[in-house]
């Protein structure tokens, strides 16, 4: 053992209800945002007892099973699954199949504001009504990867985002001591970015030594405090010595601390990186439904002062449900530049490949090892994460103990594969456990604003951002919201979010803002890339919350500037913003222009319906423009009619902006009817 330098959790403490842990010697932190917690990883202790608990008296063993060449098997009843919990055969009350929309529908268009030509329209709003997709979460172990050698994964990883549904959900971490950089969200943007930001952090070894790994952990273990050296470790460090230095004094002692610093550090990283995954999944505990976590790594080494760490990592991973991808990029074993070659290459590969496969094995996940293009692996995974079962079955008496109880599911049939987690805790029926999820009915609005975990769809909602600016050259949010169905709000707050970790803004709802149907508020914020969050409440007392993604720019025309494009109807003569068409005869588009006293000529603005953002339009109009304070600022308005034969579905309504009668840009909205 090595007790000395061995990871010990620091106390709890606990402050205004909620308890955090820190682990010494090497704190594990993710970042913050300024006004809203990024993620809302509160990074509970990687060994905090989790428990899984269910709603009924059944647990619920979420299962993959895949045939051959990896695709969900989709046929299978009770009488296919063979349960055995601590040993002992069970019963199976249920099996349900849950299936995801097709793979490979890929997301919705981003915005994108070009003087070139029209921008791509986002969907009309975003809503919480649409089906739930998958939740993948990328974590780059870069601490134990070589600059550049994360390349293969990282580019097979952004094309797999090209190929997920526009409901599937992803996240980007960085392990140990990296942070989340892409939260939880169907942004596929912001998750390429982080991905393609990511390299890894690992040293590379240059020495005239060429020790292996295992003689390294020998030689670490063995300069431990109170160590005992058995025979067989005496022989392989003078055997190492010999080989390396001959009866060279200097050279001995230079090898054996070299030796002891290369194995030190493996010990270490290991540990880190178990630790920091244990926290990650930790806090995911809270969010509904199975996470699919695809762990990239070199390699981790596996010790028996690592067993403790394992197991609880695989518990946590249980209780979490948290389905575990690990992939194992080739490892470039020297440098060219000098380092001797290694005496045992096969065998480093092997104690590198061992703790990686504990890790896979611990939590019931699957480990890959592509020799070429990554993209076989992610493949499979896409594939085997588009469905899985739930196998329900009732605990007894006994087991409703708070502690682990060891799950065994195997298969009937011979000719499918299956990964399941391997246990479950559950604690007295009439005792909650004292990590059961908050009802979302207790939740406060400004509990909902920074929980990015739980999905609050009891009231539904739909929301639409747009950009335009301040006087200050701000960025001003108009946030437009409502009800769908007959509910009315009668609270609601709303937070813009920085994906860049900036300042963001967060603010209620007054009774004017919610006088209007839809709600519409508005705050400030600088340029740059944000997620607008919705929080409200209905008389009824059901809680909703929904996700807006905004980028806080203007769009150019040069040399103008130009806001969002905002629709809507005359009412009485005055402009109402609108979310939904449907049933109407026409549709106002209103956007302002910017820069206007520096030109020489007068602008124009012409509106038009479209079936596709660049396709022919079915109807025109010309647009109003109106002065406006300050002096550069011009307002245009103008109304297009729905002809009768107009393509069903959502239509596409686009401002052109003209000068000398040339288009100078393109602002483009999606419209529902």
């Amino acid at each position: 053992m090595i007790e000395q330098e061995r990871y010990r959790p620091a106390h709890a403490s606990t402050h205004a209800g909620s308890t955090s842990y820190s682990c010494a010697p090497r704190p594990f932190n993710y970042r913050i945002s300024a006004t809203v917690t990024k993620f809302s990883l509160l990074l509970l202790a990687w060994l905090a007892q989790a428990q899984f608990r269910t709603t009924t008296e059944l647990v619920s063993v979420d299962t993959i099973v895949t045939t051959q060449d990896g695709r969900p098997a989709t046929d299978l009843t009770t009488k296919d699954f063979v349960l055995k919990v601590d040993g002992k055969a069970r019963p199976i009350q249920s099996v349900q199949f849950v299936r995801f929309n097709a793979a490979g529908a890929g997301p919705a268009p981003p915005i994108t504001n070009s003087p070139a030509g029209p921008a791509s329209p986002a969907s009309p709003f975003s809503t919480n009504t649409d089906p739930k997709g998958r939740t993948f979460i990328f974590a780059i172990d870069h601490n134990n990867i070589h600059a550049g050698n994360e390349r293969p994964a990282i580019d097979a990883a952004v094309r797999l985002l090209d190929r997920l549904t526009p409901n599937d959900r992803v996240a980007v971490v960085t392990l140990p001591r990296g942070g989340v950089s892409a939260d939880l969200s169907t942004d596929r943007a912001a998750a390429r970015q982080a991905l393609e930001g990511i390299i890894g952090h690992a040293p590379q070894r240059s020495s005239q030594f060429g020790f292996s790994v295992e003689e390294a952990l020998t030689v670490f273990g063995a300069g431990n405090v109170g160590s005992v050296q058995s025979d067989l470790t005496k022989n392989l460090i003078t055997e190492m010595v010999s080989r390396e230095c001959g009866s060279n004094s200097v050279c001995a002692s230079a090898v054996r601390a070299e030796a002891r610093e290369y194995g030190r550090s493996l010990v270490f990283n290991t540990r880190d990186t178990i630790l920091a995954l244990g926290a990650f999944m930790n806090s995911l505990s809270s969010l509904e439904g199975t996470k699919s976590i695809v762990f990239v790594s070199e390699g981790l080494i596996e010790t028996s002062d690592n067993t403790r760490d394992l197991t609880d990592l695989g518990r946590v991973a249980d209780a979490a449900r948290v389905r575990m991808f690990v992939l194992q990029l080739n490892t470039p074993m020297f440098d060219v530049g000098g380092r001797k070659a290694p005496a045992d290459a096969n065998g480093d590969i092997n104690q590198l490949l061992a703790g990686l496969q504990s890790i896979a094995g611990v939590t019931g996940g699957e480990l890959f090892r592509p020799s070429g293009r990554v993209d076989s692996a992610m493949d499979q995974i896409d594939r085997a994460t588009s469905a899985y079962y739930l196998v329900g079955f009732e605990p007894n008496d006994k087991e409703r103990d708070g502690r682990f109880h060891k799950i065994e599911l195997t298969l009937a049939r011979k000719d499918l594969r299956i990964k399941a987690r391997n246990g479950f805790e559950v604690g007295p029926a009439d005792k909650p456990s004292k990590d059961a999820k908050k009802n979302p009915a207790e939740s406060s609005l400004k509990d909902i604003l920074h929980d990015n975990i739980r999905d609050y769809r009891d009231l539904p909602l739909r929301a639409a951002a747009f950009a335009f600016r301040e006087p200050d050259a701000t960025i001003k949010v108009i946030v437009l919201a409502e009800t769908v169905g007959t509910g009315t709000m009668t609270s609601a707050a709303f937070a813009v979010i920085s994906e860049s970790g900036g300042q963001g803004a967060e603010w209620v709802a007054d009774a004017a803002d919610l006088a209007a149907s839809p709600v519409l508020s508005a705050g400030a914020v600088q340029p740059g890339r944000y997620r607008v969050r919705v929080a409200a409440t209905d008389a009824l007392g059901r809680h909703g919350a929904v996700d807006v993604m905004l980028d806080a720019a203007l769009a150019a025309a040069p040399p103008l500037q130009v806001s969002s494009l905002l629709p809507g109807r005359l009412e009485n003569g005055n402009f109402q913003p609108r979310l939904d068409f449907e049933g109407a005869r026409d549709i106002t588009g209103l956007i302002e222009l910017y820069n206007v006293p520096l030109l020489a000529g007068v602008p124009t603005a012409r509106l038009e319906l479209a079936a596709t953002p660049t396709g022919p339009a079915i109807a025109t109009a010309e647009m109003a423009i109106a002065t406006a304070t300050p002096a550069d600022r011009r307002i245009a308005r103008g109304t297009v009619a729905i002809p009768a034969d107009a393509p069903a579905g959502n239509l596409v309504l686009r401002a052109q902006i003209l000068l000398d009668g040339k288009v100078v840009g393109t602002v483009v909205r999606a419209v529902k009817r």
